[in-house]
């Protein structure tokens, strides 16, 4: 599926996705340009399958609905919207991060259950209220970069072994010498919460807050 000009909206009934030829099944928003980038497209109905969704293309893909589809979620490109965590059907099924990014609207969602990997591609998280704050306590790996963007805060509270490094572009992400992971590019504001004896191993840039019970090396 995929929905080539911005403003799309799909509402009423049941979406049924199936897969082809033993692929995951697609949800596009965009097409090759530079501005599909600022494009978004909106599904209201309830989506219903097993095999799971892509999300591709540079545009935003925003989910309303409590879904009930099985077989996880990859983000491959782009963004993909929630406000609940329903938005991304049952919740057996894994978060994919795969070169795209979590959006997450409103203050209601604030920490999944379902696992998060994170492939080489990397992924960010995109906390867009300000007062919006989003923990995270699964364990992240990859070679890949973090990026956190959006106005509210990221908590990363996991042992994560990622290696490619951590941005932070929008509003405040919050970890420790466990959590966050690489050299760390700070635009916005970095919390290092340190409540054990812990040792940091990337590059730390000057931090807008330090909060610590014992010593990071």
């Amino acid at each position: 599926m995929q929905f080539a000009s911005d403003g799309y909206r799909l509402a009423g009934g049941v979406l049924t996705l199936q897969s082809q030829n033993a692929t995951t099944p697609e949800i596009r928003v965009g097409d090759s340009s530079a501005a599909s980038a600022n494009w978004a497209a909106t599904i209201d109905n309830v989506i219903v399958g097993v095999d799971g969704i892509a999300k591709t293309g540079a545009g935003t893909l925003v989910l309303n609905a409590n879904n009930v589809y099985s077989g996880g979620t990859r983000i491959s490109a782009g963004a993909l919207s929630v406000s609940s965590d329903s938005n991304m059907g049952d919740a057996n099924g894994g978060l994919t991060l795969d070169g795209g990014t979590l959006r997450i609207t409103g203050t209601g969602f604030s920490q999944t259950a379902r696992s998060v990997t994170m492939t080489g591609n990397g992924g960010g998280f995109d906390i867009a209220d300000a007062a919006a704050r989003f923990t995270l306590s699964q364990a992240l790996s990859g070679s890949g970069a973090l990026v956190k963007s959006g106005d509210g805060t990221l908590v990363l509270s996991g042992a994560n072994s990622y290696s490619g490094g951590t941005l932070v572009s929008g509003g405040t992400l919050r970890g420790d010498a466990a959590s966050l992971q690489g050299n760390i590019t700070n635009n916005a504001r970095l919390v290092f919460d340190q409540q054990s004896d812990g040792t940091f191993a990337g590059d730390l840039p000057a931090l807008a807050h330090w909060s610590n019970q014992a010593a990071a090396r």
